[in-house]
């Protein structure tokens, strides 16, 4: 079965597990088209890690917007030669059903005779769009299969017209030999309690509601915030009024390889996302990576949050601080049962949220489409 993955996912060789078990595995003669480099809004770019795979790897020259997801645009004889040459069987485009690479890629479809696969993360309700709108109606009709990223994305695909099917799989999955292999970070060897924050630290990731639950828990914990942003400083200055300043840790970012470590080295990670006008959490990757970690969860009820935590970690309303802190205190309290959320995140990461897991499910959709050469 002969499969192009069109995807800017796969820069960093650690996201391709999924791909490098289809193509081992699966029995998928597969292509990955990706960037060569991404532009970020923030003025840094990302580049593509070049390693040993299993599949081939095509690279595409974006015209223009390279920083932008759904603006991306392509050639269309850069794709037709990239289509000629490989001449997939199916065409997996991990692209929202307004961006103008899947409307590409549907356009040609009847030419090269392919299943087109589409992937969504969008979990909002979202009017307008002017003639984007009017583009995804046109490709929406001709999708023959929708992968979505949560529950909430299947929703709103449907309301926005698409009638065939559709399947809930996560995009990218999680080594479990690298969890195995870490030991806790020695950077982290504090002796109290340790509540970890991983994200961007804005507003809506709700990282202040974090900072207010703990401040009382001070004195029997540490706060260890992963990452960067604009609200550091914030939560330094008031860390310091409170009188705090010392166990509220801000470690910067982390590097992907040692995520692992870390995340073993908490008590609970805990990811307090807002619902914002602009942005919904729709998915929460370090809920996953610290599940299989054995280091158990929190999170609000904002967005995918729940579906991913599901029985195996403990929610609160987002935007109530003193649940949160309830939650935090309980854990701190009940040291059996918090072994107890640890095993049971393990075991749901391990059976939902691995690259094999993850392949496995992308393999099916692929499948259901009978015998394709």
């Amino acid at each position: 079965m002969r499969v192009l993955m069109v995807s800017h996912t796969y820069l960093p060789a650690e996201y391709r597990g999924k791909l490098r078990w289809l193509a081992t595995q699966g029995g998928v003669s597969l292509t990955l088209a990706a960037l060569s480099m991404l532009r970020l809004p923030t003025g840094s770019q990302l580049t593509f890690e070049k390693v040993a795979e299993p599949f081939e790897v095509k690279f595409l020259q974006p015209l223009a917007f390279a920083h932008n997801n759904t603006l991306r645009c392509y050639a269309p004889a850069q794709v037709m030669g990239l289509l000629q040459e490989t001449k997939p069987a199916i065409v997996h485009a991990e692209a929202e059903p307004h961006s103008l690479t899947l409307a590409l890629l549907a356009c040609l479809k009847p030419r090269f005779g392919y299943r087109l696969v589409a992937f969504t993360w969008e979990n909002r309700f979202l009017k307008g769009r002017g003639p984007l709108r009017w583009l995804e109606r046109f490709t929406l009709r001709r999708v023959d299969w929708m992968i979505a990223g949560n529950k909430g994305a299947v929703d709103v695909v449907r309301w926005r017209g698409y009638a065939g099917s559709v399947t809930v799989i996560p995009q990218v999955g999680l080594n479990p030999a690298h969890y195995e292999a870490a030991l806790p970070h020695p950077a982290l060897s504090i002796n109290s309690f340790r509540i970890g924050f991983v994200g961007r630290l804005v507003s809506e990731k709700g990282v202040m509601d974090l900072f207010e639950a703990f401040i009382p828990l001070a004195q029997y914990a540490v706060l260890i915030l992963i990452g960067e942003g604009p609200l550091r400083a914030l939560i330094q200055e008031r860390a310091a009024a409170a009188g705090i300043a010392d166990r509220v840790h801000c470690l910067g970012f982390v590097a992907y390889s040692e995520m692992p470590a870390y995340l073993k080295s908490l008590e609970v990670l805990v990811l307090p996302s807002r619902t914002m006008p602009f942005w919904m959490e729709q998915f929460g990757h370090v809920l996953a990576e610290a599940m299989l970690a054995g280091t158990p969860v929190i999170g609000s009820d904002s967005g995918a949050i729940p579906e991913v935590i599901g029985d195996a970690g403990l929610i609160f309303p987002e935007g109530d601080v003193g649940a949160l802190r309830e939650r935090l205190t309980w854990l701190i309290e009940h040291p059996e049962e918090r072994k107890q959320l640890a095993e049971a995140g393990k075991r749901r990461a391990l059976a939902h949220f691995t690259d094999e897991a993850i392949a496995k499910a992308t393999l099916q959709v692929y499948q259901a489409f009978g015998s394709l050469k």
